[in-house]
């Protein structure tokens, strides 16, 4: 088996003309990046007859499940349920009132809209009031106005999808203004580096996948070893480098089920049909099923410790439905 490594260099054009590259040069499989070129190459699956695994598909295209699209992470739905599930965990710990104030703070993206949205839905249902709901672009270096904002609302918890550049300053712009309770991302900002150089006992961030070298997980520990002796060396302690190791895994584990004379084709049907994939703990239950394309179900709150100088686990995995 050979891989073909194409940069879209995060441009909508140049990640079609890839995908296009890809089902030319008769490609069992794809596997995307978690930028929002996903988008734009989600609704060529299904005609090309070529599957698309990867971590930014949007909850359209898992429920009802499409055919040639799977998942390997939470997509609006499951994340915001994720730090739902983790603030109830926080109250009930007695560390937030039964019913909280809520302030989030965003990039504005697919995936944060979507699960803006969703949290507007939940937390009304939930008796929970949002007294404060901000976004800034992407590309953004700063968000004081919109970090003053949210902090002036004096929110009891702060919920925020942020990436490892901006989580550093809005966690830091929301101290500087006054917020002192727990600020709670998605899995954007996770990066080992991020909660080190943060080093907030209220900064909560998730992570489907082990951290790389973590030594409750001994395949982490062995997934690093491996990466260092090939020369893998780049954001290699990142989860994310996990979720392609993991990926990596389902691809080899469907190619053997496809057999010889595998074919996009029958690749396709025998990822449809995988059932269970034993990662060796990298990520909780993995599985796909003709009925379920999204590969995982449960998630992991992290939070530094700056006595063990790492970072660890924050309360217990939470599953989710994602619809």
């Amino acid at each position: 088996m050979s891989v073909l490594a194409l940069d879209d260099t995060d441009n909508v054009t140049t990640g079609k003309t890839n995908y296009e590259q890809a089902v030319s040069s008769h490609a069992l499989g794809t596997f995307c990046e978690n930028g929002g070129i996903w988008a734009s190459l989600a609704p060529f699956a299904a005609p090309s007859q070529v599957s698309q695994m990867g971590l930014a598909v949007t909850d359209n295209y898992t429920d009802p499940v499409h055919p040639y699209i799977y998942r390997a992470t939470f997509g609006s739905i499951g994340l915001a349920q994720e730090q739902i599930g983790f603030v109830k965990y926080l109250i009930s710990q007695g560390k937030l009132p039964a019913d909280p104030t809520v302030g989030l703070i965003y990039f504005t993206d697919v995936v944060t809209q979507g699960m803006d949205t969703y949290f507007h839905t939940a937390l009304k249902q939930l008796g929970w009031k949002i007294v404060a709901d901000q976004q800034f672009p992407l590309t953004a270096t700063s968000a004081t106005t919109q970090s003053t904002a949210v902090a002036a609302a004096k929110p009891d918890v702060v919920l925020s999808m942020l990436t490892d550049p901006s989580g550093l300053f809005v966690d830091r712009e929301l101290r500087q203004q006054g917020f002192k309770g727990p600020d709670v991302e998605f899995t954007g900002a996770n990066g080992v580096s991020t909660f080190q150089s943060l080093d907030d006992p209220e900064y909560f961030s998730q992570s489907v996948f082990a951290y790389p070298g973590d030594t409750e997980v001994p395949a982490a520990v062995t997934e690093l070893a491996q990466s260092k002796a090939f020369g893998f060396t780049q954001s290699n302690t990142s989860s994310f480098f996990t979720a392609g190791y993991v990926m990596a895994i389902v691809a080899i584990d469907a190619l053997k089920k496809c057999g010889n004379g595998c074919n996009a084709v029958s690749y396709n049907k025998a990822l449809n049909d995988l059932g269970t994939v034993n990662v060796s703990g990298l990520a909780p239950g993995v599985s796909i099923t003709p009925s379920d394309h999204q590969i995982v179900n449960s998630g992991q709150f992290y939070v530094w410790n700056s006595a063990k100088n790492a970072v660890v686990k924050a309360g217990p995995p939470i599953t989710v439905t994602s619809k």
